[in-house]
């Protein structure tokens, strides 16, 4: 939206640059010519509302526009609420939101690294979509030691259900390894899959996300 302020600056542009007559400048611009040729004062108590205004909004940081307005009532000042809101808008003032932290998730040390067959699995998600935009998720599950490929299962959605279920079918092939390896994923730090681990006496280690193909070309 173009302020009348704006306006006017554009109609003397064209005055000035192409010497058209301030009523043709007027009628391009979409200017009234009242408003152009008006000449606004500023008052004192104006300013020193507007300076008020934005005292109280740099020292109440959460406050908008209508508890400044409270405010400015209880220290004697004779304003309405949507002057207030016009000077708050001049100002540029705007309310700051609270930032949400995200929960700190306790890491643990990586330490064990495969040194034979069946030693640690690591287990990871790649996502990828098909033609027509759906996404699909990967689950993979490597031999961190000989870096074979357990199992590669595609699917729409996979749950920590569906995570146990692919670690059981290759249990039933290869045994149960000592440790698992894998990130802070939703899927991975499921209840189910940790209560998982303790029933096949399997031991969870979690490293950072993104972490589990490094440990596997830095072995």
């Amino acid at each position: 939206m173009v302020t009348p302020n704006q306006k006017r600056v554009a109609v003397l542009a064209l005055v000035d640059e192409f010497g058209v007559s301030e009523r043709r400048a007027c009628l391009v611009v979409g200017q009234c010519r009242s408003t152009q040729r008006h000449e606004h004062v500023r008052s004192p108590q104006v300013a020193c509302l507007r300076q008020r205004i934005r005292a109280l909004a740099v020292k109440n940081l959460r406050y908008g526009y209508r508890r400044v307005h409270v405010m400015l009532i209880r220290e004697g000042f004779s304003v309405n609420r949507k002057q207030v809101q016009r000077l708050w808008r001049l100002e540029g003032l705007h309310v700051r939101r609270p930032q949400r932290r995200k929960p700190k998730i306790a890491r643990q040390p990586v330490i064990v690294r495969g040194t034979y067959p069946n030693h640690v699995w690591a287990i990871d998600f790649q996502f990828d979509e098909t033609a027509n935009g759906r996404p699909v998720k990967i689950l993979n599950v490597t031999d961190e030691f000989t870096c074979e490929a357990l199992a590669t299962n595609a699917a729409r959605r996979i749950t920590a259900a569906g995570t146990m279920a692919v670690l059981d079918q290759i249990r039933e092939q290869r045994g149960s390894p000592m440790f698992l390896r894998m990130d802070h994923g939703p899927e991975f730090i499921a209840e189910t899959l940790r209560d998982w681990c303790k029933e096949q006496n399997i031991q969870a280690t979690y490293c950072d996300p993104g972490r589990v193909r490094h440990y596997m070309v830095g072995r």
